[in-house]
Parts: C-alpha cells; structure tokens; sequence
C-alpha cells in the first residue's frame, strides 16, 4: 500500500469528466437540430462510421472510436461533429496534440457551432506550453459564450494561468539547479523535507519498492533518509533509524529549529483519527523515541499531513482536506498552548488556499515567508511553486509564484530554503537526473528570498575538565520577555541549535546543575544579521571566586535605573540564588574610563545597588548580596574605541565566601 502522506495526488480539474459532459451537451445540441448539409452519397458513409464511433465512445473504447472517426473524415472532411468527437477521444487518451490538431479541423470547418471547444482547445494548448494560442482560444470562448457562469468562471482561471505564463516565460527568472548527486538521488523518488538550521544535515523521503520478507510481493514504501553536508559535499544518505513498532506507511517528515522533534504524517496507524494522522517524536539523545499522535484538535478523520514549523516552535502550518476548507486541500495553522497540546487549526484563507490544492507548506525560519506548493494560483500548468509573506499582524499577503523556469508545465511540489535564505532545495523531474523525482539546489533570485536568519549553535562544557555537559539553554525576546527557544544539547555533537531571526534582540541562558549560569546577547534588532553565532560556552563549577558578567542587564547612557530588558536575566539570577540558598554573591559595576573617576565610581556603584535592589524585592536576602562600584579601574578592553568601552561597561557577577 503506497503512503499518501508525502506526495498527495494532484486533484486537477479532471477533463475526462469534462470531455464526457461536452459530449454529451453534444449530443442533446445534435438531437435539437438537422445538420447544416444534405447528405450525399459519401455523406452517408460518413454518417454511418460516425454512428459507431458513437457507440465505441460511449462504450469508453477509444481506439475504436479514432478508428470509426478516421474513416467518417475522409469520407466527409467537413464532417465537424466526427472531428469534435475525434478531439474528445484523443483527449480521453491523454494524446494533446492529435486532440489540438482534430478540434482546429473542426474550428477551421465551422468557427460557431460548438463554443465550448475553444475551451478544450486552450485547455490542451496551455498544458502543450502553447501560451500564446492558449490566450487566443480562451478570449474566443469567452467572447462567444453565452451559457453557464461556472464555466465561464472555469475559463477565467484558465485564462489567468494561459496569460501569466506567457508573461513568466518571457521574463524568466534566475535559476541554475545542480543534483545533488548519487550520495542523496537515486532511480527512486526523493522528495527534500528539511534542512537542519546550521545547514549540516539533509532531511529527505525516499519511495521504493520494499522487497520484503519471505517471498512477499513488493511494497511502494517510504523512509526517511539524511546526508550530512561536510567539507567535500553531501554525504552519502544514511536512513533515519528509528525503534518504533510501526514504520509503515509514513511520510512527510520536518524537524523542528534545534533538531530534537520530528514530526511527521502516518497513515492507517492504531488509534489514529483518519486515513492519514500528524505525529511527533523525540530525539532523546541515543534515540527517537515512540511517537505520539497529536491529538483530535489537530488530526482529523480526514487527510492530515506535510507539516511545517515555525522557528519558536509555536506554530505548526500542515495540510488537510477536511472540511470548512475552500477546495481540495488547504493549508491550516495550529498554535501551541501553554500547557504544551495545540490548539484548533485555523484554514490560512482564501489570499493563500483556492478551490485547487494547496500542498507541501515550508515555513522560513524567518516566520514570514511561507513557501507552498499549489495547482490552484495561476501557474504554468499542474502544481506549481509560489510564496506569500506574513505582516506584522500576522495578515498573508499577495501570494507570489516563483517563476520560469523554477515552474514548468510539470509538477512542481516541494521547496526547502536554507536559514541565510540564499539557497533552496528542491524536488524535481528534471532531464539528466537520476530517475523518477531528484533533489537539486539553487540560489533564490533576490525578489524571492526571505528575510535572513542568523543562528546560534553552542557546545558546552565544564571549564576545568572540558567534558561535555547536557546543558539547558533558553532563548528569551528581551523585549517581551518571552521564550524564543529552549531545550538542551542534545545533538549528536553535544551541541545545541537555535534560530535567530532579525528585528528582535535575544538573551541566551545555560545552566547546568552544579554549575554557575552562562549569559549572553544578540543585538539583532537594528540588524540583518546572517553570519552565525558560533559558541563553546565553558560552565564553572558552584565555587567561591568563580564569576561572569551579567550580559543581559541594561541602563540608559549615564543612568543607574534597570531597563525592563534586564528583568529576565535578573529573575533568572533569583532563581539560581534559591536554587543554591548557601551561596553570597559580589555585584561589581564597571564602566568604561569615559568621565572623571569620582562620577564613574558612583555610577557604577549605583548600578550594582539597583541590581542589588531587585533582587531584594524578589525575596532574596540582603545579607547573601554585596555591591560594589569598581569605576573603571577594571577594563577588560581597550578604552580608545566604542567597541572595547562597551564591553567595560558591564555589571559582574562573582561568587563569594
């Protein structure tokens, strides 16, 4: 049984149901009225080859219908119901330009007597990358047409999608993709899923036939696979190892920023909600362990699967067809409570969902730049690539689709965008590829890019013996005062990962029991950072004369009162200060040498007595805490530039007897 879970089936207008509702409207019209001639001697003969074309038709045989028709237009080659039937048959047979040539014939011998097959003939023309005729049929039909207003409304679409794609293939747009090789493609089907934050590891499924066991007959099976990037290039793919009881049916798969969740789509497993449920796993530093359902607020009785998450964690994006959506599938968005379920899913709207199908959603890290796969926003023909971004009230804006040649007239379903924003992975039938579906890379044009997102990636270790420590981190909005990212180092190296959108300013905060705090900033709010931020952060054991500097406690330029940004660092220095109730502490204020020494010294000891102050009002008792003002009789920079008179200007924290 193949898993639907990756790779949904395009749900495309389907035109054999059309070709057999224009036939038979075809049928009532003939009945309605005589033909426009009298039948001659060769005429009849005609007529009677027509009639069994009829039948053969309606049997559904089309080899014999093209046959009987074939036979009835060379009788009569004015014979226009026998070409209209003949382009319905070869229609019926996928067979687009022997249907394109059979209704010209039928056009050419009268232009007005069935409007609908300039619908036929644009439809075929444009999926034949034959724009500019397409755009020509469409507005013929649209002139004469004097019927239904869903088929007129049918026609519009298809002329908008026939009118872009003239305009995109004569305005295309960057794009030289390279295969990323034998080490990650292969005759089967890749389709990319993620790319870890740092850009070190490829997540992809690979379809395959599975061979079995003991004879059994093969099985369409997907699996997750991952290359890791190093100094040659791509790796040669390794299957993701999982110890899970169930492994079947399975695809779809994303990680969350920091690597350690993986969320997928299974189909048909025990306890799901529908054919197809959304699942969660974590990586528990040896091993993913058994995955959990995410419950019926999000998965439903119907198709739930392809999810994407946000950077933070708090919002998953994810495809369904269920009901209360504009048309096949829709892209929804869940948000995760405070008590760590998701909520409700809410259907993204009609700026970025249509009546078509909206699959395969890649969210940058970024937050605002949505990528998604579509068959319903005018495109070159099938599914094809498109992005949208988000405002700052959260609004979806003008959805934009990527251009030729990103999109073809094929299918187009999947697009991943590493964290600089810079480069994209795709999955893509492409000439010269490995077989079926191949990853390729390519740099983003710069009208398509998101925002760029810096990262921080950190080991950590004791600072006496260098052995690694698990070590919890928290990423925090110092504006806000609310969690970005938290977790602990659980990659394979020992490190962990964070993303670090532009616009906001961070704090960082490691601990690890028995050890003094780590505390660290990035300004990111006036800035479009994208290098990363590289870290080995060295804990210190719980020790008299042990100390750090306090990097996220702030004043104003010559003041003394705490700016609100330094709240969490100072609640999270009450909570180490409960946590190990025998410990006093030294707060020191620095300052940089700017000003006479009597100013500074009262500056920075007024600085240290606010703090001291804060502590104070959240319960800590005065007697465990000493402040000091050291002036700026201790630089730990050179006081000749900004950049070194910055970090004098500091508020330090040293354990005491």
């Amino acid at each position: 049984m193949e898993d639907k879970s990756a790779k949904p089936q395009i749900h495309a207008y389907s035109l054999k149901f059309f070709v057999l509702l224009v036939f038979l409207l075809f049928c009532v019209q003939l009945s309605a009225q005589r033909f426009e001639y009298e039948p001659g001697s060769a005429s009849r003969k005609a007529l009677k080859h027509y009639k069994a074309a009829e039948k053969a038709f309606i049997d559904r045989d089309n080899l014999k219908t093209v046959k009987y028709l074939s036979k009835a237009t060379q009788a009569d080659p004015r014979f226009k119901e026998a070409w209209l039937l003949m382009g319905d048959a070869y229609s019926d047979m996928n067979k687009r330009n022997l249907a394109i040539n059979a209704y010209e014939k039928a056009i050419s011998v009268d232009s007005v007597f069935f409007v609908p097959v300039y619908y036929l003939l644009g439809r075929h023309l444009y999926h034949s990358q034959r724009y500019h005729e397409s755009v020509r049929a469409l507005k013929t039909f649209l002139r004469l047409h004097k019927g239904s207003n869903e088929l007129k409304l049918l026609v519009e679409n298809l002329l908008r999608s026939a009118e872009f794609s003239v305009w995109a293939t004569e305005n295309p747009v960057a794009f030289e993709p390279v295969n990323l090789g034998t080490n990650i493609n292969s005759d089967d089907d890749e389709y990319v899923n993620a790319v870890r934050l740092d850009g070190g590891v490829l997540y992809f499924t690979r379809k395959f036939l599975d061979d079995g066991i003991f004879g059994a007959s093969p099985v369409l099976t997907e699996r997750f696979f991952f290359s890791m990037n190093d100094q040659t290039g791509w790796t040669a793919s390794s299957q993701l190892v999982t110890n899970w009881t169930v492994t079947d049916f399975m695809g779809a798969m994303t990680l969350s920023a920091d690597a350690r969740s993986l969320y997928f789509s299974a189909c048909g497993w025990p306890g799901g909600a529908g054919s197809c449920d959304l699942y969660k796993s974590e990586w528990t530093g040896i091993q993913w362990d058994e995955p959990e359902s995410l419950g019926n607020r999000v998965n439903s009785p119907q198709w739930d699967s392809q999810p994407t998450l946000s950077s933070d964690g708090n919002e998953m994006i994810f495809v369904s067809n269920r009901g209360g959506g504009l048309g096949g599938s829709d892209l929804w968005m869940s948000i995760r409570l405070p008590d760590g379920r998701w909520g409700m899913p809410v259907n993204l709207g009609a700026n970025i969902n249509t009546t078509g199908n909206e699959m395969a959603p890649f969210l940058h890290p970024d937050g605002k730049t949505l990528y998604f796969s579509s068959t319903g926003h005018p495109g070159l023909g099938g599914a094809d690539l498109f992005v949208a971004r988000r405002d700052v009230a959260g609004r979806w804006l003008t959805v934009e689709n990527l251009g030729y040649p990103i999109n073809t007239s094929g299918d187009e379903i999947n697009l991943v965008v590493d964290a600089p924003g810079r480069h994209a992975f795709i999955s893509a039938i492409r000439e010269g590829g490995f077989g079926g579906y191949d990853i390729y890379s390519f740099e983003l044009s710069p009208s398509i890019r998101p925002e760029s997102v810096s990262f921080v990636r950190a080991t950590v270790m004791d600072a006496e013996s260098g052995l690694k420590l698990k070590a919890a981190y928290t990423l925090t909005d110092l504006d806000s005062g609310s969690t970005v990212a938290e977790g602990r180092c659980s990659l394979p190296d020992g490190s962990f990962l964070a993303a670090l959108p532009s616009g906001r300013d961070y704090g960082l905060h490691v601990t690890h029991k028995g050890y003094l705090f780590y505390s660290d900033n990035f300004a990111l709010a006036n800035e479009d950072e994208t290098d990363p931020y590289m870290l080995t952060i060295k804990l210190q054991p719980v020790s008299s004369g042990t100390s750090l500097v306090l990097n996220n406690v702030f004043f104003d330029h010559d003041k003394s009162e705490l700016r609100k940004e330094s709240f969490d660092e100072l609640n999270k220095l009450t909570n180490f200060l409960n946590d190990h109730p025998l410990v006093r502490i030294e707060l020191g204020g620095h300052t940089d040498s700017t000003g006479t020494e009597e100013h500074n010294i009262r500056l920075s000891l007024e600085r240290a007595g606010s703090v001291k102050q804060y502590l104070i009002n959240k319960g800590i008792n005065p007697l465990r805490i000493k402040a000091v003002g050291y002036g700026s009789s201790v630089p730990i920079a050179d006081n000749l530039q900004e950049e070194g008179r910055a970090l004098n200007r500091r508020t330090e924290l040293k354990l005491v007897d």
